[in-house]
């Protein structure tokens, strides 16, 4: 997988991880991330609610996210109201990149490209069967390009 990093101006050029944006994006950040499917097919994160697009969370980290997640919703509650939203903003983002990896599913050849555990590269893998739907991390057959239905 090639990655690379899009400023606004449209220079696009080989990065590394660190130039990437955190998972969503950084707010106020005009910086775009995208990169190569090794079938051609240049795969683009430059928006929200990409239907090839999800985020991995481990089952080993299903409890401790969902523990610092309760301890954030439990100190904006103790706050007056309106005064919790950008440490709310804050909290998430950060349990975002601390526990959240990218997951991008090419909707050409189907392959999911996967962030490596540390957000330094990112790791393909090719579907066994032929016919394997192009549009898995998606939430319904509309949001997906023509291809197969949602199994």
């Amino acid at each position: 997988m090639v990655l690379g990093v899009e400023k606004a101006g449209g220079v696009v050029k080989p990065s590394s991880r660190s130039e990437r944006p955190t998972p969503g994006g950084v707010p106020g950040e005009n910086t775009q991330m995208k990169f190569a499917c090794p079938c051609g097919e240049v795969i683009r994160d430059q928006t929200d609610f990409l239907p090839h697009k999800a985020h991995l969370l481990p089952d080993q980290s299903l409890e401790k996210f969902e523990d610092e997640l309760w301890l954030l919703v439990e100190q904006l509650r103790l706050k007056p109201v309106g005064s919790g939203q950008k440490a709310l903003w804050d909290g998430m983002v950060r349990l975002r990149s601390l526990y959240l990896r990218a997951l991008y599913q090419c909707p050409v050849c189907g392959r999911l490209n996967v962030d490596s555990l540390d957000h330094q590269r990112g790791y393909s893998f090719v579907p066994e069967e032929e016919g394997t739907p192009c549009n898995l991390l998606a939430t319904s057959t509309r949001a997906a390009r023509d291809d197969a239905p949602i199994p």
